[in-house]
């Protein structure tokens, strides 16, 4: 859930975040039978990795700086819950200049870890055929315990292991659509609207599952 303070620079610019914006984690009550939580409400630290600062507007906000968070639309993030005592791992995946960037923040630090969030470049293998200039991430989805799964309904999917404990065994692992399901493009295009052809979700045993409706050309013979 993301909560945008009444801000008329963010109302005015409404394509570039300006800093603040809230991350909120809502966690529901938990019981077993030795343990219980009640519901808690958990806000975020800010990331300022990849945001943009201006020293010419800074001297206006002297003390302070205007600087501006990471962009990170909320399609490209997903959280996965583990471990007994309500942990949490929020993970932001984008195409940046140098390959995949991963921004993670562990709720809470794994033990000697500095609190908030940790930035990391990621590299698909050479063979990998999916083209990233052109991916537009449509959901995440929790296959495994570990993994978080980016699904682009019209190339493929791309699984990272968000609790390991190094870049180099967080690469991904690019998952290409059949060939049947890269024949058609994307028709629908408007932002933030659920596209009504395609779905993946996972299944009870961890499948996942690629849904798509194909629509006959009328004027074809």
């Amino acid at each position: 859930m993301t909560v945008p303070f009444e801000d008329p620079m963010y109302w005015q610019h409404h394509d570039i975040f300006y800093f603040p914006v809230d991350y909120l984690v809502y966690s529901c009550s938990s019981s077993s039978s030795s343990t219980s939580s009640p519901p808690s409400l958990t806000a975020l630290p800010p990331c300022f990795h990849g945001g943009v600062t201006d020293p010419e507007l800074d001297d206006f906000f002297r003390p302070y700086r205007r600087q501006q968070q990471r962009i990170m639309f909320d399609e490209e993030m997903g959280i996965l819950c583990h471990g007994d005592n309500g942990e949490f791992t929020v993970a932001h995946l984008a195409h940046g200049s140098d390959g995949l960037e991963l921004c993670l923040l562990h709720h809470p630090p794994p033990a000697g870890a500095p609190a908030g969030w940790s930035l990391s470049t990621l590299q698909l293998p050479p063979d990998n055929k999916i083209n990233l200039h052109s991916w537009r991430t449509d959901v995440v989805v929790v296959p495994t315990d570990r993994c978080l799964c980016w699904v682009d309904y019209y190339q493929g999917m791309l699984l990272v292991d968000v609790l390991a404990d190094t870049p180099d065994q967080q690469q991904p692992h690019g998952i290409r659509l059949p060939a049947q399901a890269l024949k058609s493009r994307r028709i629908y295009k408007d932002a933030g609207d659920p596209d009504p052809f395609r779905c993946v979700c996972v299944t009870d045993n961890g499948s996942i599952k690629l849904v798509c409706i194909f629509v006959k050309d009328s004027f074809s013979s």
